[in-house]
C-alpha cells in the first residue's frame, strides 16, 4: 500500500483497490487576485455608471429649466433677464455642498424647482460621501473566476502535477464540453510550488487538492501581513475522494480500513491537519512577527482592522486638486494677457515707463 493522498478515479480502479476513504480531496484551482483599480479614480468608484450619467443629465437639465422659466411667464409676459452664468454656478455649487444665492428663490417657481434639487443633491450627497468613505478603507476588487466555467474563460494554461496526466485522459473522456476544453489547457509541472509560482507571475492556474494548496500556500507564499496573492476558486474541480492504494484482494484490506475508519470518525484527521496548517502559518513570515511580539494579536494589541487613509488612498482628491489649479492658473494667464493685449498702446508704454 501506499500511504498517500490518492485520488478514486475510474481508471485507477482497473490497476488498484483502494482503502476506506478518509478525505474529501476535491481539486481545485489557484489564481493570482485581480489588482486593485487605479487609486487616483478612487472618486469615480463610489457610483455606477447609471447613477453618474443621470446625476449629469440632472445636472444639465435643472438650469435649463430655471432659465426657461426665469425668461418667460405664466402668461406669457416676458420678465426681466436672469444671469445665466449665475444659476448655472449655484447649481453646481450647491451639488458640491456650497450655498445658494436668495435673489434666485424670490418666486415660488423657483423656490419649487430649487427645493427638489436640494433634497436630491442632499441624497445623492450623502450616498456618495458614505460610498467614498467605504471604497477608501474596504476597497473593492475586480471580479474574479470562482467556477470551472469562468476559469476556462479567462486564463491561457492550466497546470497540474505530473500525476495530472491522468486528469486530463478523465476530463478528456467526458461529455461535458468545459472538461474537454480544461484538458486541453493543461500543462504538468514539477512541483506544487512551481505550478504556484507561474500562476502568481502569469495568466495562469494551478490545480491540486484543495488542502495541499493551502499548505503550500500558508508555507511560501503569505507576506508579512498575512495575506496572500493567491486564491483559491470557490467551487471545486470535482468532487473527489482520496484513500490509499491497495493491492486487489488484499487480505489486510478489512483490517485497515477498520483502523482508518476510526481514525477518521473520532476527528484525528482533522486535528492533525489542523495541527499542520497552525505550525505552517508559524513558520510563515506572519507568524514569525506575531511571535516576535509584532503581529498586534491578543487582546492587549489594538484593533489591526483599523487602517488610516495614506497618500496613495488620496491621490484621487489630490490629482483633481492640481488639476484644477492648473486650470485655474492657465485661465488667469489667458485673462492677464487678453486684458493686456486690449490696452491702447499709448498705455502700454506709459505703464511700461513706470515699471522701469
Amino acid at each position: 500500500m501506499a500511504t498517500v493522498i490518492y485520488a478514486v478515479l475510474p481508471a485507477r480502479l482497473e490497476h488498484y483497490d483502494f482503502s476506506y476513504p478518509y478525505e474529501y480531496a476535491s481539486p481545485t484551482f489557484c489564481m493570482l487576485k485581480p489588482v486593485l483599480k487605479p487609486r487616483f479614480l478612487s472618486l469615480y468608484y463610489p457610483l455606477a455608471n447609471e447613477v453618474w450619467v443621470s446625476t449629469l443629465a440632472v445636472l444639465l437639465l435643472v438650469p435649463a429649466v430655471v432659465i426657461l422659466m426665469g425668461h418667460v411667464a405664466v402668461g406669457g409676459a416676458l420678465h426681466r433677464r436672469i444671469d445665466s452664468q449665475q444659476v448655472i454656478q449655484d447649481v453646481v455649487g450647491t451639488l458640491l455642498g456650497q450655498s445658494m444665492a436668495e435673489r434666485l428663490t424670490r418666486r415660488g417657481w423657483a423656490r419649487a424647482v430649487f427645493g427638489a434639487w436640494l433634497v436630491f443633491t442632499f441624497i445623492i450627497g450623502t450616498a456618495y460621501r458614505g460610498n467614498l468613505t467605504a471604497s477608501l478603507t474596504i476597497p473593492k476588487y475586480p471580479p474574479r473566476p470562482e467556477t470551472l466555467e469562468e476559469l476556462i474563460k479567462v486564463t491561457k494554461r492550466v497546470t497540474m502535477p505530473p500525476y495530472g496526466i491522468q486528469f486530463r485522459n478523465f476530463y478528456s473522456q467526458s461529455d461535458s464540453t468545459v472538461f474537454k476544453t480544461l484538458a486541453k489547457q493543461m500543462d504538468f509541472v514539477p512541483t506544487a510550488y512551481d505550478g504556484l509560482k507561474y500562476a502568481k507571475n502569469s495568466e495562469r492556474a494551478h490545480i491540486e487538492v484543495r488542502r495541499y494548496l493551502e499548505l503550500v500556500i500558508a508555507q511560501n507564499f503569505t507576506l508579512a501581513d498575512g495575506s496572500t496573492p493567491l486564491y483559491l476558486g470557490r467551487e471545486n474541480v470535482f468532487p473527489g475522494l482520496s484513500a490509499w492504494p491497495l493491492p486487489h484482494d488484499a487480505p489486510y484490506k478489512f483490517h485497515l480500513d477498520r483502523c482508518i475508519m476510526a481514525i477518521t470518525e473520532a476527528g484525528l484527521y482533522e486535528k492533525w491537519s489542523q495541527d499542520v496548517m497552525v505550525w505552517a502559518r508559524k513558520q510563515s513570515p506572519v507568524g514569525q512577527q506575531q511571535d516576535d511580539g509584532e503581529g498586534g494579536g491578543g487582546d492587549g494589541g489594538g484593533d489591526s482592522n483599523t487602517k488610516a487613509l495614506t497618500l496613495s488612498h488620496l491621490q484621487g482628491p489630490i490629482f483633481l486638486l492640481l488639476v484644477g489649479l492648473g486650470f485655474a492658473l492657465l485661465s488667469f494667464t489667458v485673462e492677464f494677457l487678453t486684458a493686456w493685449c486690449q490696452k491702447p498702446k499709448g498705455t502700454k508704454k506709459m505703464a511700461c515707463g513706470k515699471f522701469n
